[in-house]
């Protein structure tokens, strides 16, 4: 079978991960991103579209349009109404913006259809559930001709700009790894992000190092609950705890695992506000063997009982600090269960043949590959 996943961008290293385990079972497969992404993971087809949402021309005309509307910066916004919910335009000008933008893609997306015979393959992926066009012309000329047609939503897509009805209403799957959208759609279904901690290399630290070093990894601060950490650390240093904070902030995936690597204990996130639990910088650093601190709602402890995690929000993520550094067996627990874990349930073939089982049920596919018929899949309870 040939696969073509599509997304606007690269931003975990997953889409490599993806192909790699599709390529290895005889699979055909690429990935089409819209913007090279800025933090150094491998691209396929780039299409580097003008008016990316990320700056030039489009985040001019949008930027134009909220001092004109007078709307603040960056506010908070609420998940769409609906079950799930539905994207619509904010304003007649966003709308008039996005039809804009697509006038100028289509040149580029015509010319990209031919020469990489985007129209071939068998399966299409869309991340975040969306296309070039918010209409859905290029995902109705496919279902048109049965292809099959699958959407992943990441999180965001859903809690705040809500599916892309005319995508969603065509899609034969739908697939996430946030456990909080399966409450906000109906159709759902959970798959565990692809992880390969072949390429991983385990720490080995001092049970007892001179300064223990916390890692966190932000690309939003608010997201991550970065600035409780910040005055935990703060408070530890003052009560003669022997830590100091390696903040990882726009670095390159490579200088971000690098500096992963030289870390005793982590801390993700803190709060619920850009999904729940874990994602894939938690998965980095347990493949190192390195204890992580998140935050764990009892849904998700409920869903993985046999979590590494040492449970903790901006109120206790002090006090689990601390009791890492201290109890040289339970970090060395955590440790363990971390690598466990992640090979358990993250591992890429593992995640891969979930994904298969999936496309049976769904008749996108025909038959498993020969070479996952004897991996066992991930358990999944919901």
């Amino acid at each position: 079978m040939k696969f073509l996943y599509v997304s606007p961008e690269h931003i975990s290293g997953t889409l490599t991960t993806t192909r790699d385990v599709h390529t290895a079972i005889g699979d055909e497969c690429r990935f089409l991103t819209m913007v090279s992404n800025q933090f150094g993971f491998l691209e396929d087809i780039a299409l580097d579209l003008p008016m990316s949402p990320t700056g030039g021309i489009y985040a001019a005309l949008k930027e134009l349009r909220r001092k004109l509307l007078r709307k603040p910066l960056d506010p908070e916004k609420p998940t769409p109404p609906g079950h799930p919910p539905v994207w619509q335009p904010d304003d007649f000008a966003t709308g008039l913006i996005m039809k804009f933008r697509e006038v100028v893609w289509t040149p580029y997306i015509n010319k990209a259809r031919k020469k990489y015979n985007l129209d071939n393959f068998d399966v299409y992926q869309f991340e975040m559930g969306m296309e070039f066009y918010r209409d859905a012309r290029w995902v109705k000329e496919l279902a048109n001709r049965s292809k099959g047609i699958i959407a992943f939503y990441h999180g965001t897509d859903i809690r705040n700009r809500g599916v892309i009805k005319q995508v969603d209403d065509i899609c034969a799957l739908r697939l996430t790894s946030e456990l909080d959208l399966l409450q906000l759609h109906p159709q759902l279904k959970y798959l565990f992000l692809p992880f390969d901690s072949s390429k991983i290399e385990q720490v080995r630290s001092d049970d007892k190092p001179t300064v223990f070093r916390i890692g966190h990894a932000a690309r939003n601060r608010r997201l991550k609950g970065t600035e409780a950490v910040i005055r935990a650390i703060e408070t530890l240093q003052r009560k003669g705890v022997p830590v100091e904070l390696v903040l990882i902030e726009n670095k390159s995936h490579e200088e971000a695992m690098r500096l992963k690597a030289t870390c005793h204990i982590a801390v993700d996130q803190l709060t619920d506000l850009g999904g729940w639990g874990y994602g894939m910088s938690s998965l980095e650093f347990l493949a190192m063997g390195i204890p992580v601190i998140t935050k764990m709602r009892k849904e998700y402890c409920d869903f993985l009982p046999d979590h590494p995690f040492e449970n903790a929000d901006d109120n206790s993520v002090e006090a689990a600090i601390e009791r890492l550094v201290f109890d040289v067996v339970l970090r060395k627990q955590r440790s363990e269960q971390g690598i466990a874990f992640v090979k358990k349930y993250h591992d890429a073939r593992v995640v891969m043949r979930q994904y298969y089982d999936y496309l049976l049920v769904e008749h996108i596919a025909s038959k498993m590959p020969t070479a996952l018929e004897d991996v066992a899949a991930p358990p999944v309870r919901l």
